[in-house]
């Protein structure tokens, strides 16, 4: 049974649902993820980011010369291993 001390419920909902419109979900999020990163002798912001993929695109104006190419690729993009170029054992 809830508690008589606390606003009706509708009240309560009505805060909850308009946390998204004005971001203070995403403020409370990023807060208690700092704390638990302190509290577990980390830094508070993640210094590095894992990227899953393959091949990064150049940019479109950027010199051949500082890209790289691949011939079997169609696009310009740095090389990443690829079952081609794995080793046969």
């Amino acid at each position: 049974m809830p508690s008589h001390d606390l606003p009706p419920h509708t009240a309560v909902y009505s805060y909850f649902a308009a946390w998204p419109d004005d971001g203070t979900d995403q403020t409370i999020h990023d807060l208690l993820r700092c704390q638990v990163r302190e509290k577990a002798g980390r830094r508070e912001d993640p210094a590095a980011v894992v990227s899953d993929t393959r091949a990064v695109h150049a940019s479109v104006g950027a010199p051949a010369t500082t890209t790289g190419s691949d011939a079997g690729k169609k696009s310009r993009a740095a090389s990443g291993a690829s079952p081609s170029t794995w080793p046969d054992w």
